[in-house]
């Protein structure tokens, strides 16, 4: 159904009302010279602004819900849309709502907590009705007059699964704005052993206390990461999450495999029970195969996570179907949060496997890293585990680096060495000493007219030593392919000239030479005496 329409608008119409759409209400002349703007706007235009505003207002509010979800806090010096409409307020006038709201909060706060302290329900009830109220305002410093109060501890026993619903989803969603706070507020409540309570209400029947319980789960596992480990390292809690992902309610599994993820990130020093993890996968790859973009990208980056646990047992079965729909994931969306996880996944697939390498190859990985590096504003991210990626399959494997020269990715890396960030120059460092470990005399004319040489000789200026050291290793394989193929007539007089007479490459090696570390310094002599001397000169 639409949004915002109706779905009785067609049926019990009152009689008087008239169905027809050209329909204009008759308005007398001489009231219609008093309208205030009246030759300013039209019906049409009129009706046209008023559901911008009103689409603008639910993507407001669409993005706090998001924002809340995922404990997020927006950078408030950009603007947030395109609207003309001003929402902000002065200095003066956020300076006046804060007193209010300051003085309200001193008023009203000791009532709300006595209210909850006493034995009456329906008085627990109006307490934590307006408490959540309060806090609604979501000011760091709201949440911290509650917390200094005292009421976690009180918040934490209504949570218990013996009360009623409407304490505990009155209750949860309290504590769910204190984890959207500061990092020190979120372990307050952490401290307060609030997870056992938690782990129990994921369990619940109602929808909207789920929700709550696992959207306070992945805030204070984002902020206080011990946690992780208290629900790791024990089988039935997991088990216990697991469960959620049976229900069809598709905001719940959203919020649930959000959850997950920050409960698995940044697993490497936590020993995860086995049995879970392969629970757990059978799961992740039904979620790559929905349609919501936001559970997937979730569930990639719990994938990739969890490829790091030691001992993982991947099947071929298992391999094939999720490498296969990552591919197809790859090119669904440019969002750099979406694309960097499945890479990830990729990657940890490919590890010390060449027959992954292989497959990815086979089903047009290639291809799909050519339109990827083609984009016209590639993010520095993607560039950088794509040329990872490469350097990674094409170490000690001549038909990988065969298959990313005549995929002709070369001409990519070259541009890539001259814009780049640094750590992605050294990838690519890797991936051209990697090609001229398998190169002859027809590669090396191939590098040199695609200005590979003069490309990594620049960075050499910048370079750290151990990127100088695979720089020389590099180059003295292209100098010694050349030697060879001078003797046989293979290259071109002139691109050897070009090459050894380039004042650039000259002062780079020399550079080198004068350098501290001992190995570069008698490697860049060696070149420099070998290919760059006067005597190498006069025979070319």
């Amino acid at each position: 159904m639409a949004l915002g329409v109706c779905p009785l608008q067609n049926h019990n119409k009152p009689k008087f009302m008239s169905t027809n759409n050209n329909y204009t209400k008759f308005i007398p002349e001489y009231r219609k010279t008093s309208f205030k703007d009246k030759d300013r706007f039209t019906s049409h235009e009129l009706k046209k602004r008023n559901v911008k505003h009103q689409v603008e207002l639910r993507k407001r509010k669409r993005d706090e819900l998001i924002a809340q979800k995922r404990a997020y806090v927006p950078n408030m010096s950009e603007p947030e849309s395109d609207s003309d409409t001003d929402y902000s307020l002065s200095q003066e006038q956020s300076i006046i709502l804060e007193t209010v709201m300051t003085n309200q909060l001193e008023e009203v706060l000791p009532l709300y907590v006595e209210k909850i302290h006493s034995n009456d329900l329906q008085l627990q009830l109006e307490g934590l009705i307006g408490i959540r109220k309060l806090i609604s305002k979501k000011r760091n410093q709201t949440i911290q007059a509650i917390i200094d109060t005292g009421i976690i501890p009180r918040l934490i026993n209504f949570l218990d699964i013996s009360n009623s619903d409407m304490l505990q989803l009155e209750a949860s969603t309290i504590c769910m704005k204190i984890t959207t706070g500061t990092i020190e507020q979120t372990q307050a409540l952490a401290e307060a052993s609030i997870m056992p309570n938690l782990l129990d209400l994921v369990l619940q029947s109602n929808v909207n206390i789920q929700k709550q319980a696992f959207m306070i789960i992945g805030n204070i596992c984002t902020d206080v990461p011990s946690i992780r480990s208290y629900i790791l390292v024990n089988e039935a809690r997991i088990l216990n999450i697991l469960k959620v992902f049976q229900n069809d309610d598709i905001s719940l599994i959203q919020i649930a495999v959000c959850a997950l993820c920050k409960i698995f990130c940044n697993i490497k020093n936590v020993k995860v029970p086995m049995r879970a993890v392969e629970l757990i996968l059978p799961i992740l790859v039904d979620l790559i195969d929905c349609s919501e973009l936001d559970i997937i990208e979730d569930a990639c980056w719990t994938l990739s996570y969890l490829l790091n646990v030691d001992g993982l047992i991947k099947t071929a079965t298992f391999q094939n179907h999720c490498i296969k729909r990552l591919l197809k994931l790859l090119t669904v969306s440019t969002k750099v949060t979406f694309q960097l996880p499945i890479l990830y996944c990729l990657r940890r697939f490919c590890s010390n496997s060449n027959s992954i390498g292989d497959l990815l190859i086979s089903e047009g990985f290639l291809l799909i890293i050519k339109s990827l590096l083609n984009q016209r504003n590639v993010h520095r991210l993607i560039e950088k585990e794509l040329c990872s990626f490469i350097a990674d399959i094409t170490e000690d494997n001549e038909a990988h680096t065969m298959a990313i020269i005549l995929e002709d990715l070369v001409p990519e890396f070259t541009k890539i060495l001259s814009s780049a960030p640094y750590k992605t120059k050294t990838e690519v460092c890797f991936i051209l000493s990697n090609i001229t470990n398998i190169a002859d005399s027809s590669l090396v004319s191939y590098l040199i007219s695609n200005n590979c040489i003069k490309s990594l000789c620049q960075f050499l200026e910048i370079a750290n030593n151990e990127d100088v050291r695979i720089i020389l290793v590099t180059l003295k394989n292209i100098l010694d392919i050349i030697n060879s193929s001078r003797m046989t007539n293979g290259l071109p007089m002139s691109l050897i000239s070009e090459l050894i007479t380039d004042p650039k490459t000259i002062s780079a090696l020399f550079n080198c030479s004068q350098s501290d570390n001992e190995e570069i310094s008698t490697r860049a002599v060696n070149l420099i005496e070998k290919y760059f001397s006067n005597n190498f000169l006069e025979e070319l």
